[in-house]
């Protein structure tokens, strides 16, 4: 398997179905969103586990997963960092990978599962993986209203300000700021739906990642939510797997990581259909509020 193509595998993949081996899902997963695994030998390893794993998720715990199943497929397999603008900050604000659609009049893709992984071979890194769950973020009804009121914010927010690039609403949402934005009945970032994950926060490429944190803490502490005490810092060692559920997880890093310094798996749905996408929002509100 190539590594470093940047390239959407759908068309090479098979979709992972209940016939193939199931891993046992660890409970954190469940409960949180994310979990690390070790003693992993090498990507191609991590890349079965992962698929392994997916297969053994427990759609009575996860309904979302049941609407998928047998649909999932691995969608990318890169090192990164390769963006540039991304390996020269040291910061990552917290976000969706790809970002999520929210609603659709067409299929979109939907990307669920990603896996972050060191080689056993590789120096120690120092760059973290920053991640929070997002189970009940927004479930104090006095602050944020009912479930209802926090769906039709979301979407009336996509249908405004969506992100995409050259004008293209594509009714996704990445930066987790842009949720809190659309959430809390602002438009403070509503401009930004062009922005790379590389670019938030960051008002200048040679300040440090302790000065970009305090930025987006502020900004969340602003619109309500205190991330320090919910906010979790993985540094991955060599043989370690981080997975999470990218619909239920938000993600960032903290430090620099060099060129291709990680593997990443991200497994998803190619042709997720409108009915599908309306299905998450409902999951999604539903995790946020509850």
């Amino acid at each position: 398997m190539k590594y470093d193509t940047q390239t959407l595998l759908f068309k090479e993949t098979p979709f992972i179905t209940k016939t193939r081996p199931q891993a046992v899902v660890p409970d954190q997963f469940y409960s949180k969103g994310y979990a690390v695994l070790s003693g992993i030998k090498n990507p191609e390893q991590a890349a079965d586990l992962l698929s392994n794993l997916i297969a053994g998720i427990d759609a009575d715990r996860l309904p979302l997963y049941g609407r998928f199943a047998s649909r999932i497929q691995l969608a990318k397999a890169d090192q990164i960092p390769v963006c540039d603008d991304v390996v020269e900050t040291s910061f990552q604000a917290l976000h969706l990978d790809m970002g999520q659609p929210l609603i659709s009049e067409h299929p979109q893709t939907m990307y669920l599962i990603t896996g972050l992984y060191l080689d056993p071979n590789a120096e120690p890194v120092s760059a973290k993986t920053r991640i929070i769950s997002l189970q009940g973020i927004f479930a104090d009804e006095n602050k944020w209203g009912a479930a209802s009121e926090i769906e039709q914010r979301l979407v009336n927010y996509v249908k405004a300000y969506g992100d995409g690039w050259a004008d293209i609403n594509t009714h996704r949402l990445a930066c987790f700021a842009r949720v809190m934005d659309a959430v809390g009945g602002t438009t403070d970032v509503a401009g930004f739906k062009d922005k790379t994950m590389g670019q938030w926060f960051i008002n200048d490429k040679s300040v440090g990642a302790e000065e970009c944190l305090k930025v987006e803490r502020d900004f969340y502490s602003k619109h309500g939510i205190e991330l320090a005490p919910i906010e979790q810092h993985i540094q991955l060692q060599p043989g370690q797997l981080l997975f999470f559920d990218n619909t239920r997880a938000a993600h960032g890093r903290f430090g620099q990581r060099k060129a291709k310094e990680v593997y990443q798996f991200m497994f998803g749905v190619e042709n997720a259909n409108p009915s599908d996408i309306d299905t998450f929002r409902l999951s999604f509100v539903k995790l946020l509020s509850s």
